[in-house]
């Protein structure tokens, strides 16, 4: 059986993933001048406590010797391997990731493994880590692995909302001048994860109802396709808004199976307190694990 590997960035339920027995790789979070192991040394209420009082948490990507040390257990061990990684365009991981079985390779020939860039985040990491743990699970070889998790990473939305642009301007991720305009005109970015996989906004709402009907609407646009999946829909620290998108969803697509999760360190550090996401896929996979 092919293992699967990813970081920390992934969010889903723990009791959907326990079954396959996932390897999951902390990056770091600092608070102030100390830094913790993602999800191991701290959580991401530890982080939203931070950030009520005041601190801007910073991140930075997996220790190189975690990564290493768990690549070359499994490499040393003959077992094959599949990292699936936060999206390269906004972590150092993949590509450590890359680098690091590229030199394994030459010393464990025989052994296959591979870095799936997800281009996702989140629960949207989640739900590929899902399926792909699934099929590994049954017996699928490593190169249908790899292609599967290929294709999912092209259909995979991230569909995300902002109540405020607090912690983008404390950040340093958009213009103190811009966040003020958005915030006395009570204008909400509405952002998605392009097929590249940056974080990039599609669009604006004002006012609390509009924000929600605006992403409930788009995400009803795009699960006309594939609407009998799991649906994951994550909150950063308020919940308020998760609560009113899951009624509006529920009420106009009532076949659609929720999953409801917290957003990680990570991620909440990034878009701050009172972030909603909804995440799914956009077509039907040839093969889809939904229980």
């Amino acid at each position: 059986m092919v293992k699967i590997i990813t970081d920390s960035i992934c969010d889903l339920d723990p009791g959907y993933l326990a079954p396959y027995d996932v390897e999951i790789m902390p990056l770091r979070v600092r608070l102030g001048d100390k830094e913790y192991l993602d999800k191991v040394e701290i959580d991401y209420m530890d982080v939203c406590r931070a950030m009520l009082n005041g601190v801007v948490p910073k991140s930075t990507q997996v220790p190189a010797d975690i990564m290493a040390d768990t690549f070359e257990k499994y490499a040393a061990a003959g077992q094959d391997f599949i990292y699936v990684a936060f999206s390269a365009v906004l972590s150092g991981c993949c590509n450590l990731g890359e680098m690091l079985v590229a030199e394994l390779k030459e010393k464990y020939p025989n052994v296959k493994m591979g870095v799936l860039n997800s281009k996702a985040g989140a629960a949207g990491m989640g739900l590929i880590v899902l399926q792909l743990a699934h099929m590994a699970k049954d017996g699928a070889a490593f190169e249908k692995l790899m292609r599967h998790g290929e294709y999912l990473r092209e259909h995979i939305v991230h569909m995300i909302a902002l109540k405020d642009m607090k912690w983008l301007v404390l950040g340093g991720r958009i213009n103190k001048l811009v966040g003020a305009a958005s915030s006395a005109l009570d204008i909400r970015p509405l952002i998605h994860i392009d097929k590249e996989g940056y974080l990039k906004a599609f669009g604006t709402a004002r006012g609390q109802k509009r924000m929600v009907k605006a992403i409930c609407d788009k995400t009803l646009e795009k699960l006309k396709a594939f609407p009998e999946q799991l649906v994951a829909i994550c909150y950063t620290y308020e919940q308020e808004t998760t609560k009113q998108a899951m009624a509006y969803l529920k009420e106009r697509l009532p076949q659609i199976k929720f999953v409801l999760q917290p957003v990680g360190s990570v991620l909440t550090a990034y878009l701050g307190l009172s972030g909603v996401g909804i995440l799914f896929f956009d077509e039907r996979p040839e093969e889809y694990y939904f229980q």
